[in-house]
């Protein structure tokens, strides 16, 4: 923390210099040496922060949810995303939706290395042009892609040594001609890591304490390759096909103490459970952009397919003591998602400035998910399947114009969404049965006036978090013999109106103020019931969130680059929850700093440091944590190549800790600690021919569904 406050307090002193948009890295030839460019670790434009990823050093052999964690404004708590405070974070990878949210969301962007991500899009405030999903904005996370003439690209190799080892290869790959473009990302990565669990939970009668050291096992292969192909000058075609393996075990052995307040002798309960996931799944794109005239005038369809299928399998094996017959309970849970999206977005500038944009979107999910069970635990049934159907069709306009210093874009999207689900009856007689049927607007607008140095942007946005897929699933999945997840088929989506002043001077300092009101918000609950936690989605009611942020990209020499940034938030959250009452307010404050260096032509070296205050949900409160990260670098082979060795978690302070503190009866925590403090080397070659030349690029139609996959961890 220390550290952290000292950063900041450096940078009140220092003096940028200052600079206007930075363009792409270029070479440029002074006195016979070739000198190159580097792109700033932060790109700010109106309404969008573009994070490099290869910008930062300490990003060497991290994934794409670690890349995130330190983009600004951008936190992950209990494998949620949120930005500024918000969750419901929609993300896209390569302008397509990641079809994921919670921990399936959090695993898929573990499974992307930093290596073949080439930069992190935050938008807060959307344009009418995205799907309305995702109360708390857009992150787009564009993979790396060659843009010379001929075959380039670049391979890597990293190892990470934590407690256990992990290793990687990635290399991404691209051919481009006058009229064909063919490109690649490949990636193979498999290892181990550890958490280090512990928990209690204090009632009337007793205390339960419990402590587990789980060991996870990974494999994954992510496979993607496309094509671009120019039909005539104005007439482009395409497609890209991307396959994804993952595969986790992991190997738990929680012992569990129950100590009572009526008698002396305490129950200890030894447990051996054993889990695995295998996901197996496919994204399929294909499109056709006509240009019209050479204006900008245009029309383009995408046509979107993505397969997700999931197997998770359990055994839990428990025993109070020698002699007594053990309880045994295995389970299979297949989670098998279909998805057809189908889009088309038509735009046209005009002679005096102005550009309208209008569209149509059109989205089909099926699916059909069981929980299979076996055991002597007869509380569950044997089988207990659940179906699912949801239709979303989407229009879409958008005007924009200026009027001397003066922009603006005025927007409007309408959804109108079909669901039916479906479990028939179980033991209890319960039949989950329900459709719906809703029709919603979704206005934005976005004013932005620029003046020399200055930029002032005002947007206003209303947006909608219908719940994920897997959490309308209405059956019961033990973590544990005292924690189980379910699901919650009496889930409504939430709504949000935003607002977000922000103010942008020189390209260099940004500060914003904003505020978020939710109505019928999502949060992850506990429920108590015969001393067994039942962890499920619930809509919680209201909550309005407000705050500032402030970030700066800083050299207070040449050789030094500096980016602090600060957010803070206030939330207010009032429900009824299980009948209890939960009014409250809470702050929160997140701070980071990245320093870079560069010297002796060649070298390069970095610290990353961030501290997160304590955040306060409906029934816990998230401890505060903090980080040291550090890295350096080293360009060769004619700057071809590079090596890079970093070290994230130095000080190993990463716990995630819930203390629960608004639960009925109940009090204690659950902390976890990862291998989180680690040791990587990594290498990595870059090849090039011919000259820069930008293929098309491509967003692709399906925008929200796959953040919506997600199911409990």
């Amino acid at each position: 923390m220390r550290i952290v406050l000292c950063l900041l307090c450096l940078s009140l002193g220092a003096r940028a210099q200052q600079r206007d948009s930075l363009p792409a890295p270029k070479v440029r030839q002074l006195e016979g040496v070739s000198v190159t460019s580097q792109k700033p670790v932060v790109e700010r434009k109106p309404g969008k922060t573009i994070v490099n990823v290869d910008a930062l050093l300490s990003n060497a052999g991290s994934n794409a949810l670690e890349v995130l964690e330190q983009s600004p404004g951008v936190k992950v708590d209990n494998d949620i995303i949120s930005l500024k405070g918000k969750q419901g974070v929609t993300v896209f990878i390569d302008g397509k939706p990641a079809y994921l949210e919670g921990s399936e969301l959090a695993n898929y962007l573990k499974s992307l290395p930093a290596s073949i991500l080439d930069k992190i899009e935050i938008m807060p405030n959307p344009l009418a042009g995205f799907d309305a999903a995702g109360n708390g904005g857009v992150i787009n996370i564009t993979l790396k892609k060659g843009k010379n003439q001929g075959f380039n690209g670049n391979v890597s190799s990293d190892n990470t040594q934590g407690r256990y080892t992990r290793v990687s290869q990635s290399a991404n790959l691209n051919y481009r001609s006058s009229r064909l473009n063919l490109y690649g990302n490949f990636y193979n990565y498999n290892g181990a890591a550890f958490s280090d669990f512990s928990s209690e939970r204090h009632y009337t009668d007793r205390s339960v304490s419990q402590t587990s050291f789980n060991k996870m096992t990974y494999d994954q292969i992510l496979v993607k390759v496309g094509a671009d192909y120019t039909l005539t000058p104005k007439t482009t075609i395409g497609g890209a096909v991307t396959y994804n393996y993952f595969y986790r075990g992991e190997d738990a052995r929680p012992e569990t103490r129950q100590s009572y307040k009526s008698q002396a002798q305490d129950t200890i309960i030894s447990a051996d459970n054993q889990s695995s996931r295998n996901h197996h799944n496919t994204f399929a794109n294909i499109y056709l952009n006509r240009r019209l005239d050479s204006g900008g005038h245009e029309i383009s369809a995408d046509l979107d397919y993505i397969s997700f299928n999931q197997k998770n399998s359990f055994r839990n094996y428990s025993v109070n003591k020698p002699g007594d017959q053990p309880e045994e309970l295995s389970g299979l849970q297949p989670f098998n998602i279909n998805i057809f999206t189908f889009k088309t977005d038509y735009r046209r500038p005009f002679r005096n400035g102005t550009k309208l944009e209008a569209g149509y979107k059109s989205s089909f999910m099926e699916t059909a998910n069981r929980a299979v069970y076996a055991g002597n635990r007869p509380e569950f049934d044997l089988i207990q399947p659940f179906n699912y159907r949801e239709h979303i069709h989407a229009g879409y306009a958008s005007y924009q114009g200026a009027f001397r210093q003066l922009s603006y874009q005025l927007g409007l999207r309408l959804e109108h969404t079909d669901t039916k689900g479906n479990q028939p009856a179980s033991k209890d007689g319960k039949d989950s049965t329900f459709t719906r049927s809703y029709t919603q607007l979704f206005p934005t607008l976005f004013l932005t006036y620029k003046t020399g140095e200055h930029q002032l942007t005002l947007a206003l946005g209303r947006r909608i978090d219908r719940p994920g897929y897997a959490d309308l699933t209405p059956y019961a999945s033990p973590r544990d013999r005292f924690t189980y997840d379910q699901g919650n088929p009496a889930l409504q989506p939430q709504f949000s109106v935003n607002t977000e002043l922000s103010y942008i001077f020189r390209n260099t300092y940004t500060a914003s103020v904003f505020h978020n009101r939710l109505r019928n918000g999502i949060d992850a609950t506990i429920e108590v019931r015969d001393n067994i936690f039942y962890r499920r989605p619930q809509n919680i009611g209201n909550r309005t969130i407000t705050g500032f942020s402030l970030d700066a990209t800083m050299k207070p020499a040449p050789w030094w680059t500096f980016n602090p940034a600060v957010v803070y938030t206030n939330a207010t959250t009032g429900t009824s929850l299980y009948g209890q009452n939960i009014r409250f307010t809470a702050d929160n404050w997140e701070l980071s700093a990245i320093q870079q260096f560069n010297f002796l032509k060649t070298w390069s070296a970095e610290i990353n440091t961030g501290y997160i205050s304590p955040q306060a949900y409906a029934q816990f409160t998230q401890a505060a944590t903090w980080h040291i990260h550090a890295g350096i670098g080293k360009k060769i082979l004619r700057n071809n190549g590079t090596i890079k060795l970093n070290v994230r978690d130095a000080a190993y302070t990463r716990v995630d800790r819930q203390d629960y503190n608004r639960l009925s009866g109940v009090t204690g925590f659950n902390s976890r600690r990862w291998d989180t403090r680690n040791i990587t080397l990594l290498f990595s070659y870059r090849f090039s021919k011919g000259d820069k030349n930008a293929r098309p690029g491509r967003d692709a139609g399906a925008t929200e569904e796959n953040r919506r996959l997600g199911q409990p961890e």
